[in-house]
């Protein structure tokens, strides 16, 4: 099977999926995998896949509704029942040699994604008001040694000069995330997540790429933590809409309590692709329990189809609402939860 005989089939057999259909000669839209996209209208599907038969360039995917995107890989396409091992092989071989070649054109290299965050021996004032603002937000007193624990980022110029790493952005762009931003490394260290810190115009959240990549599905945050894939033990995965959602539960709800337990922000990744993160870690049987806790302006509906879709790798789902405010990046009297109904 060579490069054009797999494109041709890669086409037809996606097309095969529910509700996909041709956008031109080399776009196919379906429904989005890791959103749950157009469940109540299936015939407004987001996602699309790019597949050009005669140009060498990536063969790409991307949800414009819930921005995922990224090289189209044989575990995406078992996600649309697609287990042609052939099929897949060639597809690997030729997204990794494309990407390769783009890389080095670009001056792109391989990295191995360990990264440390600054530490400062003298603490910069600006430094201590992001410190503040993330202490008033969740009404707490945090040691900045623990935030960095947490993978925090105070500035990003810093955080690249530590870590030998190019700006991903113009210029201006960096000043601006350093004076207003603070930022959490992602779970593989590939993104920063900064949260606007000062009461401006300017965008709540940033998303910053440390490294080039045309993958953004594991931009979600994560909780730096060990679990014990053989332990018999009750283990928990903990899910919330943001960063501070998540530091909120941490805190607030669970104590600070590690023990065999996941605490993960979306971040705009999609709830399923992030649960299905931990299930293809291993982190999954009847003594996992995963804990979805929802946003107020989402309805118990929307989490059906993961209920429905994922809840057979867990013993238990639960959604749950905060009865007191619209989320949980908050003061810990101000978190009442209730158990979402199905």
């Amino acid at each position: 099977m060579n490069n054009e005989e797999m494109k041709l089939e890669l086409q037809e057999r996606l097309l095969e999926y529910p509700y996909a259909k041709r956008a031109g000669s080399k776009q196919i839209v379906m429904r989005c995998i890791f959103c749950g996209d157009s469940r109540k209208h299936t015939n407004s599907s987001h996602m699309s896949i790019k597949i050009d038969i005669t140009d060498e360039e990536p063969i790409l995917f991307n949800c414009f509704l819930c921005n995922i995107g990224g090289v189209l890989t044989p575990s995406i396409l078992k996600e649309f029942d697609i287990h042609d091992l052939e099929l897949s092989s060639k597809l690997l071989s030729y997204n990794t040699e494309v990407v390769k070649k783009i890389n080095k054109k670009i001056g792109i290299k391989d990295n191995d994604i360990v990264l440390r965050v600054p530490k400062y021996k003298e603490v910069p004032n600006r430094v201590l008001e992001k410190q503040a603002y993330i202490e008033n937000r969740l009404g707490i007193t945090i040691p900045i040694e623990e935030l960095y624990s947490l993978k925090t980022v105070f500035n990003i110029s810093d955080f690249l000069l530590l870590n030998n790493i190019k700006p991903n952005a113009k210029e201006d762009k960096i000043r601006l995330i350093n004076d207003d931003y603070v930022g959490f490394m992602s779970c593989r260290n590939e993104f920063l997540v900064c949260r606007n810190t000062v009461s401006n115009s300017n965008k709540r959240y940033e998303k910053y790429p440390i490294f080039y990549s045309l993958d953004n599905t594991r931009q979600f945050y994560s909780i730096p933590n060990n679990i014990d894939l053989m332990s018999p033990d009750d283990t928990e995965i903990n899910v919330a809409e943001g960063v501070f959602d998540i530091l909120g539960i941490y805190y607030h709800v669970k104590g600070c309590d590690k023990q065999n337990k996941v605490y993960a922000a979306v971040c705009g990744s999609g709830f399923m692709n992030v649960i299905k993160y931990f299930i293809n870690l291993g982190i999954f049987g009847n003594n996992v329990t995963l804990n979805i806790y929802s946003d107020s302006d989402k309805d118990i509906s929307y989490y059906k189809y993961i209920k429905k879709d994922l809840g057979v790798w867990f013993r238990k789902t639960n959604v749950f609402y905060n009865l007191n405010d619209h989320d949980y990046g908050v003061h810990k009297d101000k978190i009442h939860l209730i158990l979402g109904g199905t």
